[in-house]
């Protein structure tokens, strides 16, 4: 997973937390795996008929345990895009462009930056905005169709999603807290069409029978020929599946993928995308039982006051249960509990002396078997400004009231 934010400290608005992004893989592999008891303690909007519908595909995802150099990871990879700018084009501004006609930084220009080797990672974006979409409506996701789609080869490969459109925990966007989007676009990079078509000229987006279902609509033969819905009720086919995860439905009524459906999703993995599951692929394997690792120091990067309140992450890379870690910050020891494998802690810090601006932290742990991530160091820009706390006080009338706060240099 690729988290490109704006600057925002880890868990924060555009910077998902490490557990929204945890729940969004837990959520497919419930999808996926067609796990009913999940799905159906997820919402009480899923009926009967709707998860009678759920379908096992065997297919299943995991978050990275090495990266390129076989280091340990955890998967997840985050990006300051706040000051990204290419062919006049802001990421601050309008995000990732998913055409080359729209307002944003050009989809393959973002992944040839940010990509890992498509011959051994499964490639997922999680931006800002899309199309200068604000992170509010228009486009939600998108994603090129299979692995012989246009510009889906290479590094372009790899499904993208708001934010806010992502797990299942934390800031959601209303309609799309149960991370149903990410299913979509995961089945478009795993060769399905839309329910409704390739096109009105391949022979979708009506009701009429498909003079052949392999090769007109979705070239699906099980999913009902059927125009566009946008709601949970057939907008004007009544056999329409509304239930897919192909369509434009709510995502309060989309439980399934047709078993054609998944028979074509395993046909591309095993046929165009067989390096991400052949046994030579070891990147969802940790090379290490023993390893503990400072990930994170979540700071702004400049501050006026003396004291900083601070986090620092650190993880289990390994295959057994840590204990006994000490973490060092400017060389003072604070205990760190037990961390379980693969999970991770965060350590607060409230009032913390500032001083120079630089904050050194290791975690030691004497059966460490991989010692070069344990050192993290974070360089706090310490800057002679005024600090101002403006408390604002809206009356009962506020909802009617558009304001903003602008700086001495124009700055909202």
């Amino acid at each position: 997973f690729h988290i490109l934010h704006l600057g925002e400290v880890v868990g924060e608005e555009t910077n998902i937390s490490d557990e929204q992004i945890f729940s969004c893989i837990e959520n497919l592999n419930h999808r996926f795996r067609g796990d009913v008891g999940a799905l159906a303690t997820l919402t009480d909007q899923y009926d009967e008929y709707e998860l009678s519908l759920v379908k096992d595909a065997k297919i299943e995802f995991c978050l990275a345990a090495r990266d390129p150099n076989n280091n340990p990871t955890d998967g997840i990879n985050r990006y300051n895009c706040s000051n990204l700018i290419n062919d006049g084009q802001s990421y601050a501004l309008d995000g990732i462009a998913s055409t080359t006609i729209e307002d944003g930084i050009d989809d393959s220009y973002i992944k040839n930056l940010f990509h890992w080797p498509e011959d051994k990672y499964f490639n997922c974006y999680v931006v800002s905005e899309i199309s200068g979409n604000d992170g509010n409506n228009g486009t939600q996701g998108y994603s090129f169709v299979g692995s012989l789609g246009t510009g889906a080869t290479g590094y372009r490969y790899g499904p993208v999603c708001l934010y806010n459109v992502t797990g299942t925990v934390g800031t959601l966007k209303s309609g799309r807290e149960l991370n149903a989007t990410w299913a979509h676009e995961i089945g478009h990079a795993l060769n399905l069409y839309h329910t409704f078509g390739v096109a009105i000229g391949a022979g979708g987006g009506s009701c009429d029978d498909e003079p052949n279902p392999c090769t007109y609509g979705d070239q699906v033969p099980d999913t009902p020929p059927t125009s566009t819905n946008n709601g949970c009720v057939p907008n004007n086919c009544p056999d329409a599946m509304v239930e897919n995860y192909m369509d434009y439905t709510y995502e309060t009524c989309k439980t399934a993928f047709t078993q054609n459906q998944i028979e074509r999703m395993r046909h591309e993995i095993y046929t165009e995308l067989d390096y991400l599951v052949n046994i030579n692929n070891v990147s969802c394997q940790s090379p290490n039982s023993k390893d503990v690792a400072v990930t994170a120091i979540s700071t702004p990067s400049d501050w006026c006051l003396e004291i900083i309140d601070f986090s620092v992450k650190i993880n289990n890379f390994g295959g057994e249960p840590a204990e006994n870690i000490t973490l060092l910050v400017n060389g003072v020891p604070y205990e760190v509990p037990t961390i379980e494998a693969g999970e991770f802690v965060t350590i607060l810090f409230t009032d913390f002396m500032l001083g120079d601006g630089i904050i050194e932290c290791e975690a030691i742990y004497d059966l460490d078997e991989f010692l070069s991530n344990n050192v993290l160091t974070q360089v706090v820009e310490v800057t002679e400004q005024n600090w101002i706390e403006v408390i604002i006080s809206p009356d009962v009338w506020s909802n009617e009231i558009g304001w903003e706060i602008i700086d001495e240099n124009g700055e909202t």
